[in-house]
């Protein structure tokens, strides 16, 4: 004797469903995270936008490029001391001041060191870059020591 066939339960439409909805969630969820943006990327040609490629070439460890985005005097006197990054360094724009010939961008500096059994220890400092403009192009004068690639570099 054949048993007769049921109509679908409605609770497994239900349970499918509502894993469908589940999954949709997780999948948007991971989208946003694996696409959002970096840093903002700023011009190129401004006081605050060699700052930030300097910052990422020496936190690169690229010291080629950010030796061509210092002055010539800086150049020309530099003692290299090498590059040092610590285990991690942050730079966050704070502020700019440009005048006709020279510009001043402040920065927080935030570098991670290795945890210990509280935590990772960091250290937070408001430093300040100093730039001229030579030829029509805004070039480092001064950095901050965490970010010097020569001695004389920072004050």
């Amino acid at each position: 004797m054949d048993e007769p066939t049921r109509p679908p339960d409605r609770t497994n439409r239900a349970l499918v469903v509502v894993l469908a909805v589940i999954a949709a969630i997780v999948l948007v969820a991971l989208a946003v995270i694996m696409f959002r943006g970096g840093p903002t990327e700023l011009d190129p040609a401004s006081p605050e936008g060699v700052v930030q490629q300097y910052s990422e070439a020496v936190i690169d460890g690229d010291e080629p490029a950010g030796m061509e985005m210092l002055s010539k005097r800086l150049v020309t006197n530099c003692a290299k001391m090498g590059i040092w990054t610590g285990n991690g360094i942050r730079v966050t724009l704070l502020s700019s001041a440009q005048r006709e010939t020279s510009a001043t961008v402040s920065v927080l500096i935030r570098i991670s060191y290795g945890g210990d059994p509280f935590g990772p220890s960091e250290s937070e400092s408001r430093q300040s870059f100093e730039l001229v403009k030579e030829q029509g192009e805004w070039k480092i004068d001064k950095a901050p020591f965490e970010l010097a690639l020569c001695e004389g570099l920072y004050s």
